[in-house]
């Protein structure tokens, strides 16, 4: 195997049983190396010195093997789990006063014995047997005396009854248990890594079909044949859709030769034809003229042997060109009426808390969020065109607005990097050249998965724009932060993929049926009927069935495994760092020039951890800031779409048009929960995806003033009062460091240094930040934008954008306006101006009636904030978040001065927050009557502050403390406050620590200037503990419901050693993506699949997790709820996670529906669904079990996960009337 080989058995299939750096492959080489050798007793497996348990046992273990002979690789694992057992006997036998008789077979000799009966009666034993540790164990002892024949059983009169020790009983089980465990485990990494060999192989073949080589497609399946001999992992490996990818190539140039030897290697493998295979060999038949009726009937027969109707052919199988057409001419010489049907598929909803969305409404909306935004049809096709134009260049390139007239030094550097990239795009072209055709000398045909074909899929021009863009982003990179060489190669690697994906959407005319579709798509947004009858993917269905399209294609076989995606970055990068100079003394007047890697590699220290980076030459950086760039590229991905997404179908169908977008955006080190959600059926995730999808839908519009205004501040040198951060240049100089300091004044100079290097870097991340955020605005300030929309593993829903979007902070979200305009209304003007006192924070404990009086008591210092934002009395700055404050304000003053405010078309969100929403939903799991009343869940006149009341608490043990002599109580005297609690108390409900308490309550005390700073530790962990003591008193359902969460985890992490799953209200399913790195794990495409297959659950993460996830995940149901509704009433919604945005006049109508679907949500049996879906994922049946020991982890888990705390008596309808829920 050449070095530069992608076979997945040599770098990550090893699936070992309990060493991740097995190799299987090895074993089976050296097994069929032995097998015409004589047998010795070295090679034995079976060593009867070892032997510890009677003949017949180790004559049972030849008879298994005999009889399963052709399946040796999956016996092995199990025989070795036998013989360490037979070696603990045989020590246990070494301890015991009666060494001359031998020990009985006890219970850890079941398997064997069940094996042995069923080779004695003659029953057939399958091999996949083996692959189920459950199929091995017995219920009672006394199946062991059924299972073997008595032969000199009977103990002698005279010799008194052997007993065994407890300790030794309990310790044989504790180790029978964790084999078992340990055997599952094994089966689930073998499962995962075959599962990972066969994805890699299918898209190897379309890559090697995609540059017309056919030859290496046979030759890794020839060698991935040789190197799995067993027919059970062959048939997992290269399975019936590998062999379709076959048929697929060979039924395009009508190779009939070829097609029927698949046929027949399918049959001697015993594979299965589907209807894909089928299709094919009918569209090889149409490939010939005339077409051969003879051989079609022949086919046609053979489908109806294996039950194969003829519509499944029009319903399952995946045609992209012209292969329908074909089959159905087939078809029709031998059935001349046959007619396929589309049936119109199943859109409701499943769950029952959505019952009422799935029957249609009767009445047509007044109006909905889209309509009239759109231009006429025309303009709107010309939109698609340039949205899919620019996904298809992948990078939209934006005006700076650091872009300034240059001068001679500016216009200098400019000439430079021109210069600099020219001459990197020549280089890179002839080295790539050479590499590529090094690396094809070195690809071996007959060999496993290689990356030539991947890398020859593109052309060499197109990694040389890849890789100079590449150049200048590791140029603009923060000083501070750089990726690992791991990321780095990963993300190059999916840059080349997305464009490879890209030239297969084109040549396959997927792009031509995407727009043909989208056009008539277009209507949904139009016609209000068509918006009341339907939602966005209900309507893309209809439009794909009124249009009589073929199912949809995904090229999801086409898609590279992490591994590649690595490996290719990798090569690229090596590439890069072999290959380019630059001449480091260019920006100064030498003679000498001296020539040096532009980019270089580095390794720093991170805990116990090596890691590998790669850093730009500073010259090059300082080269590239001096430029100051006049245009920033970004990548498609990152920029809103300028018209609405792609509505979300499936897990891997939705988002941008063209461009690959993930529906769940997870760690780089979790698989298991993309794979989860995309095993799941689509119809169970339905409510999830539209969700997105209405979302996704709204569309945006920049507010040119306040943007405008945040220009001016942040080209006038920021403004940190509003968080518009300052230039680099306004950081202070580093100190200089001269001989004639003493060595404790250099350390001190070289630790102000380390903080103002540290500080710059900071300074430097945050202004590049605001650079791309104003950037990306003023480029769309005159156009009308959508944000494509996806989810984390626990359901919360963001906008795919990363830089320009309202999840974003203050400066962004003030920057953003409905694209709908809207009346306001009898009630608006009020909304607006009660939503302007909820952003300033200052009238937190204050009615609505109150906000809304002093609002109207102020009004002049609001007009003049709209008129005079700089330079008037500028009340606006006073504001917890000013710059949407002085948003509000001229939306405010605009309302007060039209003719007729009721009248005025406002485009302003108003927001509606959550009263500490997570304490809001364990309140009402519980039914918290206590905490319910705290949280705003029960109606009151004025809100209720936790906070405070918290503090309050807090303070009462205080003062009893202090009467009590407690000195750290008495120095706490009047530092007390809600300020200085609020922190703990909001992430208490999300799993803080004491330890992380105390660190936040620290840094309160220490901006207090009259706290002696010597007592903040001790007076921190003494408020910490008080905090978690009122905490339990006021929400006492709140922590059992916590710590039932926490050992539930703990026990599912330890016990079972796995992850936490569930699944949330609205069906989606959820896994911590939280898992232990090994010790000497380091960042590889080796390692990555290693770590996917081996990785054990981190507990301390799991547990910690687990309550603020899931509370997280119900946070997300409710509103996605809310939004699902909000759609059918027509209304505009967007939602930061627990803040619900709307037009000011409907926010009344989101009030009411944010209440009902919260009341909805928690009259669900929750906790019970959860107690459920744990048990049976997680809990042990008795046959698992055995015979428990002492104090067994097992039993404890079992009974954990059915202990469903109890709930109080709250009456959750009162949320229906409770004005401060959200408000």
């Amino acid at each position: 195997m050449s070095p530069n080989s992608l076979f997945f058995a040599a770098a990550t299939l090893s699936a070992p049983p309990s060493s991740a750096e097995t190799n299987l492959i090895v074993e089976i080489e050296k097994t069929a190396k032995k097998k015409n050798k004589p047998a010795t007793k070295k090679q034995s497996s079976f060593d009867t010195k070892r032997q510890t348990f009677p003949p017949e046992v180790d004559n049972i273990h030849r008879e298994i093997i005999k009889v399963l002979q052709n399946s040796r690789h999956q016996l092995k694992d199990k025989i070795r789990m036998l013989r360490e057992r037979e070696a603990a006997a045989a020590a246990t036998a070494k301890k015991s006063r009666s060494r001359k008789t031998a020990p009985r077979i006890n219970f850890n000799d079941h398997r064997l014995d069940i094996l042995a009966s069923h080779i004695h009666d003659g029953s057939h034993l399958h091999q996949d047997h083996l692959s189920n540790v459950s199929d091995f164990r017995i219920q009672a002892p006394s199946a062991l005396e059924s299972a073997l024949p008595v032969k000199n059983s009977a103990p002698k009169k005279d010799a008194p009854p052997k007993k065994e020790s407890k300790s030794v009983i309990n310790k044989a089980l504790k180790e029978e248990a964790r084999i078992v465990e340990q055997c599952q485990e094994d089966a689930t990494v073998r499962e995962m890594t075959i599962q990972q060999l066969n994805s890699s192989l299918k898209s190897y073949i379309l890559a090697c079909a995609h540059i017309d080589l056919v030859k290496p497609i046979f030759g890794a399946i020839a060698f991935y044949r040789e190197q799995y001999p067993s027919p059970v992992d062959r048939r997992k490996i290269v399975d019936v859709s590998v062999y379709n990818l076959l048929l697929n190539i060979f039924a395009k140039e009508g190779n009939m030769v070829t097609v029927k030897e698949i046929f027949q290697q399918m049959k001697s493998d015993g594979i299965r034809p589907n209807a894909q295979s089928f299709a094919s060999a009918l569209e090889t038949i149409a490939r010939h003229d005339p077409i051969d009726v003879k051989t079609a009937k022949r086919i046609i027969r053979q489908m109806q042997d294996e039950n194969i109707p003829l519509q499944d052919m029009f319903l399952q199988c995946r045609f992209v060109l012209d292969e329908r057409d074909c089959v159905l001419r087939v078809i029709h010489e031998i059935r001349p009426n046959f007619q396929p049907t589309i049936p119109f598929c199943d859109v409701s909803y499943q769950p029952t808390i959505l019952e009422s969305l799935n029957h249609r409404p009767s009445a047509v909306l007044k109006d909905t969020p889209y309509r009239g935004v759109l231009p006429n049809r025309d303009l709107s096709r010309q939109l698609l065109k340039d949205q899919m134009d620019r996904e298809m260049r992948g990078v939209l390139t934006v005006k700076s607005i650091d872009a300034v007239a240059p001068d001679a030094k500016t216009r200098l550097y400019r000439s430079k990097l021109d210069s600099l990239k020219q001459q990197w795009a020549k280089t890179l072209e002839m080295s790539l050249q050479r590499n590529m055709d090094a690396l094809k000398m070195q690809f071996r045909p007959k060999r496993g998965v290689h990356i030539y074909p991947y890398l020859a899929t593109l052309p060499i021009s197109d990694y040389v724009d890849i890789l100079v863009d590449e150049l200048i982003r590791l140029a603009q990179g923060s000083e501070g932060y750089t990726p690992s060489t791991f990321m780095l190669h990963a993300q190059l690697g999916r840059k080349v993929m997305d464009k490879y994906l890209l030239q297969c959407k084109k040549n396959y005319k997927l792009v031509d049926r995407l727009e043909k579709t989208y056009s008539e798509y277009l209507k949904y947004f139009e016609d209000k009927q068509v918006t009341s009858m339907y939602n966005c993917r209900q309507y893309w269905e209809k439009v794909e069935h009124d249009m009589k399209l073929p199912a949809r294609a995904d090229l999801g076989e086409h898609s590279w495994s992490k591994f590649i995606l690595v490996r290719i970055g990798k090569f690229l990068y090596d590439t890069i760092i072999n290959e380019i100079k630059m001449d480091s003394t260019m920006l100064r007047q030498v003679e000498m020039h001296q020539y040096v890697p532009a980019v270089y590699k580095v390794y720093r220290h991170y805990a116990d951890r090596l890691k590998e980076e790669v850093k730009p030459h500073p010259v090059l950086v300082k080269l590239y800031k001096g430029s100051r760039p006049e245009t920033l590229n970004f990548d498609t991905d990152m920029c809103p779409t300028c018209v609405p997404p792609h509505p979300w179908l499936t897990a891997k169908t939705g988002g941008y048009l063209l461009q690959k977008t993930v529906l769940t955006r997870l760690p780089e080190m979790s698989m298991k929960q993309g794979c989860v959600v995309d095993l799941v059926p689509s119809k169970q995730i339905f409510p999830i995806l539209d969700t997105l999808n209405q979302l996704g839908a709204s569309p945006w519009i920049v507010n040119k003033p306040v943007l405008d205004l945040i220009i001016q501040v942040f080209r006038n040198g920021g403004m940190e009062q509003v968080d518009i951060p300052l230039p680099v240049s306004q950081c202070p100089a580093l100190p200089k460091i001269t001989r004639d300091l003493s060595s404790e004044e250099k350390n001190v100079i070289y630790r102000q240094r380390f903080m103002l290097k540290k500080k710059r870097s900071e300074m430097f991340s945050l202004w590049c930040d605001a650079l791309y955020k104003l950037s990306i605005a003023n480029h769309f300030r005159d156009s009308v934008f959508w944000f494509p929309q996806n989810i984390d593993f626990r359901g919360r829903v963001y906008p795919v954008p990363p830089h320009f979007q309202h999840l974003g902070g203050d400066m962004a979200r003030s920057m953003l306006l409905f694209a709908k305009g809207m009346p306001l209304g009898d009630k608006g003007l009020d909304w607006l101006k009660i939503h302007l006192i909820n952003l300033t924070g200052l009238k937190k404990k204050s009615s609505l009636t109150d906000r809304l009086a002093w609002a109207n008591e102020i009004l002049d210092d609001i007009l003049d904030s709209a008129d005079n934002p700089l330079t008037g009395k500028q009340w606006w700055k006073e504001s917890d978040d000013p710059w949407q404050t002085l948003a509000c304000c001229m939306e405010i003053a605009n309302a007060s001065r039209s003719p007729n405010p009721a009248a005025y078309v406002s485009h302003f969100p108003v927001h509606q927050d959550g009263s500490c929403n997570g304490l809001q939903h364990y309140a009402a799991l519980g039914r918290d009557q206590k905490g319910a009343e705290a949280v705003n869940l029960y109606p009151f006149e004025t809100p209720q502050d936790v906070y405070s009341g918290v503090a309050g608490l807090v303070e009462k043990e205080r003062l009893q403390d202090a009467a009590a002599d407690v000195e750290i109580a008495k120095v706490l005297d009047g530092f007390v406050s809600r300020k200085v609690v609020k922190q703990t108390v909001m992430t208490i409900v999300y799993g803080v620590t004491r330890y992380g308490a105390r660190a936040q309550i620290q840094k309160q005390l220490a901006d207090i200037k009259a706290f002696p700073e010597h007592k903040s530790l001790p007076a921190a962990s003494y408020l910490a503990e008080k905090t978690f003591d009122s905490i339990k008193q006021m929400f006492t359902s709140a922590r059992q419901i916590q710590d039932w969460f926490v050992d539930c985890a703990k026990l599912i992490s330890s016990v079972r050693n796995k992850p936490v799953e569930w699944v949330t209200p609205l069906g989606l399913p959820v896994v911590q993506p939280y898992f232990k790195l090994p010790k000497n794990y380091a960042e590889s495409s080796r390692s990555v699949h290693l770590l996917q297959a081996n990785s054990k659950p981190n507990v301390m993460k799991q547990k910690n997790a687990f309550p603020p996830n899931f509370v997280h995940s119900l946070d997300s149901s409710h509103m996605m709820l809310t939004c699902l509704h909000a759609a059918r009433a027509g209304i505009s919604f967007a939602a930061v996670h627990d803040s619900y945005w709307t037009h000011p006049a409907n926010v009344d109508i989101m009030n009411k529906l944010t209440r009902e679907q919260f009341v909805a949500l928690h009259s669900l049996p929750i906790l019970d669904d959860l107690s459920e879906f744990l048990e049976k994922r997680f809990s042990y049946s008795p046959g698992d079990i055995g015979t428990p020991f002492p104090e067994d982890p097992r039993l404890r888990l079992n009974a954990v996960l059915k202990s469903v705390p109890t709930k109080g008596k709250f009456d959750l309808t009162s949320v229906l009337r409770s004005t401060y829920f959200f408000s």
